[in-house]
């Protein structure tokens, strides 16, 4: 069962952080001029920054949820397996 939710994990994480590269990615370059070459470089590495920072809390939100669904689901599974004795 381990293996399996890590897999899951991992998938959830990957098209998290994927999702929200895109969307900060898309912000800045709707809402932010870059006139010159400083500019550029200073919106990538921002951008960089922002988006790592708010890929990792929300690979974290996921794992949370994800640990919840599954403590749920064990207790169900469990109460489940009282009534049918």
């Amino acid at each position: 069962m381990h293996i399996s939710i890590y897999l899951v994990k991992t998938v959830v994480n990957v098209a998290t952080s994927i999702g929200v590269t895109k969307v900060v990615r898309d912000i800045i370059q709707n809402n932010v001029t870059v006139e010159t070459t400083a500019d550029q470089a200073k919106v990538l590495i921002g951008s960089f920054v922002l988006g790592g920072m708010i890929a990792e809390r929300a690979t974290e939100r996921t794992e949370e949820q994800i640990d919840k669904l599954t403590e749920l689901y064990t207790r169900m599974t469990k109460e489940a397996d009282k009534d049918t004795e």
